[in-house]
């Protein structure tokens, strides 16, 4: 199912880099995390959509106004179906690192997309992620870094 498409007519018109040109980011993984990016980015004039097969995900994600493609993120048809193809960037935001790497390198090799983040899980990954040249943002080395700044 997909509730809408990116609007790549408008994008075609206004030059890459323009500060009024929206962005067209896909969040692959409509978890707590990859949902509240969604929103986010929607919100900061963007325009983003998930990709998830988690039936409530996609349900609440609809309800909230996301534009939802369901099925499998780690499925290429998926992410063709998606239009990853047309993404300015592609977050890969699942709770596995091993998905969220196979996303990012279809996004990249498959998709042509050069603006990947990808979220770790585990502090563990960023290495196997860094030499990919990949943005990577470690959710739990985040959470710490936060709470430790507080505490000092």
């Amino acid at each position: 199912m997909t509730t809408s498409t990116p609007p790549s007519t408008r994008r075609a018109s206004v030059p890459a880099g323009s500060p009024e040109r929206a962005r067209t980011i896909h969040v692959v993984g409509g978890g707590r995390v990859g949902r509240a990016l969604a929103d986010r980015l929607r919100s900061d004039g963007n325009w983003a959509s998930l990709v998830d097969d988690t039936p409530d995900v996609v349900t609440e994600s609809m309800a909230a106004g996301i534009p939802v493609v369901e099925g499998d993120p780690m499925d290429s048809d998926v992410l063709e179906r998606a239009g990853l193809a047309d993404a300015d960037a592609v977050v890969a935001a699942t709770t596995s690192d091993g998905s969220n790497l196979l996303i990012a390198q279809l996004a990249r090799a498959r998709f042509g997309v050069e603006t990947v983040v990808v979220r770790v899980n585990d502090p563990d990954h960023v290495e196997t992620f860094r030499p990919l040249d990949y943005e990577t943002v470690c959710t739990t080395s985040n959470v710490e870094d936060g709470i430790a700044s507080r505490l000092r």
